[in-house]
């Protein structure tokens, strides 16, 4: 899967269009097409603090740059102040709003 549209497409095959069925699947997943499509998931489950707390533990246990970033950005994102960690990335509040909308910004942020 190269692009988060071959993603979503593999999900529209497997009739889980939208949402939390997806979470398990893209939390094995660690590429940044799937990175991207969990992060765009994550918008509806945003109101189970809890939940994305324990999703972004067992990002940084896994212990690679990009999922480590992915917590890191979950952190900033969600306002996730009870994950403690050593974050080196980054993030202005203009970066946020550009990687709602695009897969290239995310990426970019992602890469660092």
């Amino acid at each position: 899967m190269r692009r988060p549209e071959d993603v979503i497409w593999l999900f529209r095959q497997l009739e889980m269009e939208e949402g939390e069925p997806r979470l398990p699947y893209l939390m094995r997943t660690p590429t940044l097409p799937s990175a991207y499509v969990l992060f765009r998931t994550l918008h509806y489950i945003e109101h189970d603090r809890a939940l994305l707390v324990r999703m972004a533990h067992f990002l940084m246990k896994r212990g690679d740059g990009p999922s480590f970033n992915l917590a890191s950005l979950m952190k900033v994102y969600y306002g996730l102040d009870e994950l403690k960690g050593t974050f080196s990335l980054r993030l202005e509040p203009f970066q946020l709003a550009r990687i709602d909308n695009s897969y290239d910004a995310f990426c970019e942020i992602m890469r660092r």
